[in-house]
């Protein structure tokens, strides 16, 4: 773990506050829109438009290194967990995710990401109150956080940058202002030539007073009651582990924690006919733990009676009208 004395990947002495570094890093690295010329990842095509200036990551902790979920995998950072398991349903998965939603692999791939599946992309946002709500999210008491600052201009000559917050349907990137970044030679960005070619800038903070206040306020970027496409993800694995056989179960367990899941309500008109409804509207509640086992025994070899994943049972719901979840 590194130290004060040890942050080859900061440039700049720890802040005491995450308040201080925030004034310092809206001072030095000031969001607005700036022109530029964007490459169409899937066509080729160039194109004017205008675009952030920066891009910002908040993370906990002051780790020796930043990866993708998916070189994390690679590496061995979760024990039995490999990419031959994870391969054959990650493909399947994203040939339907392109096809349903009828969206380009770079933005599949995004969303994928966004929603728990490990891919080569590493999560930012355009916006810094984003990016400091999760340098405090998860934090457990942990004193210390880092931001990092990716400028656009730098990235966009040698990198790869995904929009997620257009996409029609996806809410949840959209309250995020959410991005994905990659880059074909970098899979560190703490290491001194990836924070050069990719335009970054490291901060660390050591304390943070208001840290509850923090995490409570920003509890809204998490959500999944009003967006069309959580769910989807994990609905998909379903089909793909039918279709490939179920994962060995510690892949199972790593995917069960991590896609997000949000159940499909649907609403029972006086016509008899049902439409979908936001969850937020109905009384369904989501239980996160009954969902994560229900997934990981529906998805792991250790459970290979289990075949389908229940209905739930019709509940009541405002206005006499029955709101039944799937």
């Amino acid at each position: 773990m590194a130290t004060e004395n040890t942050l080859s990947w900061s440039a700049h002495a720890a802040f005491a506050t995450l308040d201080e570094c925030l004034a310092f890093v809206r001072s030095n690295h000031p969001q607005r829109l700036i022109w530029g010329t964007a490459k169409d990842i899937e066509t080729g095509r160039h194109f004017e438009c205008r675009m952030p200036a920066y891009l910002f990551r908040g993370e906990v902790g002051w780790l020796d290194e930043c990866l993708s979920r998916r070189e994390r995998v690679r590496r061995g950072h979760f024990s039995g967990v490999t990419e031959e398991a994870l391969q054959p349903v990650g493909k399947d998965v994203d040939r339907t995710f392109q096809k349903r939603l009828a969206i380009q692999p770079m933005l599949s791939a995004g969303l994928m990401q966004h929603y728990g599946w490990p891919t080569e992309f590493i999560d930012a946002s355009a916006s810094l109150c984003t990016a400091a709500f999760f340098a405090r999210c998860g934090a457990s008491g942990s004193g210390r956080g880092a931001l990092a600052v990716i400028d656009i201009e730098t990235l966009r000559e040698n990198g790869v940058i995904v929009d997620l917050s257009e996409h029609p349907l996806a809410n949840r990137p959209k309250w995020q202002r959410a991005y994905g970044v990659w880059h074909s030679e970098h899979r560190d960005l703490k290491q001194q030539q990836a924070i050069s070619d990719m335009g970054l800038s490291w901060y660390v903070f050591r304390n943070d007073p208001q840290h509850d206040a923090r995490v409570t306020k920003g509890e809204a970027l998490l959500s999944v009651l009003d967006d069309d496409t959580a769910g989807f993800l994990r609905l998909l694995i379903d089909g793909a582990i039918e279709r490939h056989g179920k994962r060995p179960d510690s892949a199972a367990k790593y995917l069960a924690e991590r896609i997000v899941h949000c159940p499909v309500a649907m609403q029972k008109r006086t016509d008899g006919q049902l439409r979908p409804v936001a969850l937020s509207e109905s009384r369904i509640s989501m239980d996160d733990q009954e969902e994560i086992d229900t997934s990981y025994k529906l998805w792991s070899t250790e459970y290979p009676d289990v075949v389908k994943r229940p209905t739930r049972t019709t509940r009541e719901h405002r206005s006499d009208e029955d709101a039944v979840g799937r």
